[in-house]
């Protein structure tokens, strides 16, 4: 089996490619062995939102912030899930510190202004 970086890299490019179950065969796989891994939760996430799993995708996104607490990319991401599914009030604080943490980034101010 390739090792957790290239597998990580696989899931990627099949999520790229819109090849969703393999995708999440090779994340399912990745998550049995590391289950804390920020990068292997980040990708599920991904996967789910791209196979229209709201509630499953900010499921991992929530994980992955928690593993990642500092990565703009995971926090931004469970803040703009929980916005999604009409929870704001928690949204809120949460894309405030994505958007600290990304440096006030576009992205990250777009994501707030929409759950203001």
């Amino acid at each position: 089996m390739p090792p957790a970086s290239a597998q990580l890299d696989a899931a990627w490019a099949a999520l790229d490619q819109g090849r969703l179950a393999e995708a999440q065969a090779v994340l399912l796989r990745l998550l049995r062995t590391r289950p804390a891994d920020a990068d292997v939760l980040f990708a599920m996430r991904e996967c789910k939102w791209q196979k229209g799993e709201l509630t499953q995708a900010l499921h991992f996104a929530q994980r992955a912030a928690a593993v990642a607490p500092d990565r703009a990319d995971t926090v931004g991401e469970y803040g703009r899930l929980l916005s999604l599914t009409g929870q704001h009030q928690q949204a809120i604080p949460t894309l405030r510190q994505g958007m600290k943490l990304a440096g006030g980034a576009e992205q990250a101010v777009v994501y707030l202004a929409e759950a203001l």
